[in-house]
């Protein structure tokens, strides 16, 4: 439970970090603090996992939950990516419609030019078009 706790605190403080004056500190803190408590929570499902299973039982019940843990590892890591960058582009939208940098747009206009910025995988400053 205080893996799920800590894991629960770090999401938390993920959840509100990013916006335009994020550094790099604000990131790792918070993300030190989730890693710790997924370790906390995932070092101690093996043990009931494996317990469950006969003595004749242990190598496939051992394949199987390698499997599905790992399948659980990138299906988690897809939605986080996917949180993150939906958490990214909401930050900067905001920032930008707040600054200076976007003139009289709201934020739907600067959300769409940021999202075929990166369709169009530019490396030089995103145009924002007055419309």
């Amino acid at each position: 439970m205080i893996g799920f706790l800590v894991t629960a605190c770090g999401t938390f403080l993920l959840g509100g970090v990013f916006n335009l004056q994020t550094q790099m500190m604000d990131i790792i803190s918070s993300t030190m603090v989730f890693s710790v408590g997924i370790g906390l929570l995932l070092s101690q499902l093996t043990n009931p996992t494996m317990s469950a299973a006969k003595d004749q039982q242990e190598t496939g019940a051992s394949g199987l939950y390698n499997s599905f843990k790992n399948s659980g590892y990138l299906v988690g890591t897809a939605l986080i990516e996917v949180l993150l960058l939906i958490r990214i582009f909401g930050g900067l939208a905001t920032g930008m419609e707040s600054s200076s940098l976007a003139g009289n747009m709201t934020t739907e206009p600067v959300q769409d030019s940021l999202f075929s910025y990166v369709e169009t995988m530019h490396t030089q400053t995103p145009r924002i078009s007055q419309s």
